[in-house]
């Protein structure tokens, strides 16, 4: 059961030495966490933990948590847990895309499946997803917060079925169908940190605006990705990746969409054909195009959109919101 208010407040309390969260640390202090919980070196998980951690990510979602937390007075033993489930869980998820996109890049360097195999690496995502859960359960047991796996499980749930009707298609979808696909794989893990510290806090009532928030974020956040991926600057090997392989890409489809009947239905019998022999001609004909800069506006459309909607949220969920608004500003497009 979750304790009433006065307790919560009374024993979760951040105190003024508590976990540093500024720009400056916060990045160190999730490393630092994560370093002490992984495999140990000699085990053979240990070395591909340490492989895959080297280079952390921006830890966008540990970074909300402990945003959150830090607002809503959780103490710090409690908010590393939820910050140190989500992020694991993240990771998972990345591993877990490597393997069904076939890719050897993961933040400028090889990644897991291309330096151990697809077989080593679905068991360390698998690794990850465990140890993911134990912390939830550490962070349940110490806020007496007993929906924490269940809300970690759901958001599991839900990307996964995401990701699944993303790999499902045949040929590019269109626009609306890839928003909807962005939002089903990405929304749920963006959301989930600061889901588990409301919960933790008893504020249900900031839950429904802050989803409508996530929703439409969730959405920014993969076509920025899909941009970084066609200027190269994702972390892949090269740029324009996305359209090599024929995976789904937000300035991929915007080019499709701007074809002619013929040059679509040239594409699309090229997305369906095994081979992959013309797609240098398709690389020049979306650099040649309109499509990047397109994208890029109806991007800071999307994103003037949530300025707009979050304009009018109390104080604390506008300082939840800014690790993604400072990532997704961060970059030029």
């Amino acid at each position: 059961m979750l304790r009433n208010t006065a307790k919560v407040a009374d024993s979760h309390v951040m105190s003024s030495n508590g976990l540093n969260i500024d720009d400056d640390s916060e990045g160190n202090n999730i490393t630092r966490e994560i370093y002490q919980i992984l495999p140990s070196d000699n085990s053979d998980l240990g070395q591909v933990a340490k492989h895959h951690f080297e280079t952390p990510g921006k830890y966008i979602r540990a970074k909300i948590a402990l945003r959150s937390s830090k607002y809503f007075q959780i103490c710090p033993e409690v908010s590393i847990k939820w910050a140190l489930a989500v992020e694991l869980m993240h990771n998972a998820s990345l591993i877990h895309d490597d393997i069904c996109d076939k890719t050897s890049m993961r933040r400028g360097r090889i990644n897991v499946r291309a330096k151990f195999g697809n077989q080593i690496a679905l068991i360390f995502g698998d690794w990850l997803i465990g140890k993911s859960f134990e912390q939830a359960d550490l962070a349940a047991s110490k806020s007496h917060t007993i929906e924490l796996s269940s809300i970690l499980s759901f958001a599991l749930i839900k990307t996964s079925l995401g990701q699944s009707r993303d790999l499902s298609y045949q040929t590019y979808p269109v626009w609306n169908e890839y928003l909807n696909i962005a939002s089903e794989k990405t929304s749920p893990l963006l959301m989930l940190p600061a889901e588990g510290i409301l919960k933790i806090a008893q504020k249900n009532e900031f839950l429904e605006p802050l989803q409508v928030l996530f929703t439409l974020l969730s959405k920014c956040y993969q076509i920025a990705n899909d941009m970084k991926n066609i200027m190269g600057t994702d972390g892949e090997m090269a740029a324009l990746s996305d359209l090599k392989r024929k995976a789904p890409n937000a300035v991929v489809i915007m080019f499709k969409e701007d074809l002619n009947e013929k040059s679509q239905e040239l594409f699309n019998k090229w997305i369906q054909e095994s081979n992959n022999i013309d797609a240098c001609y398709w690389q020049k004909r979306l650099k040649e195009s309109q499509a990047f800069m397109r994208t890029s506006t109806v991007f800071k459309r999307m994103l003037e959109e949530v300025h707009q909607i979050s304009a009018s949220l109390p104080e604390e969920l506008k300082q939840i919101m800014l690790p993604i608004m400072d990532d997704l500003k961060r970059e030029e497009y």
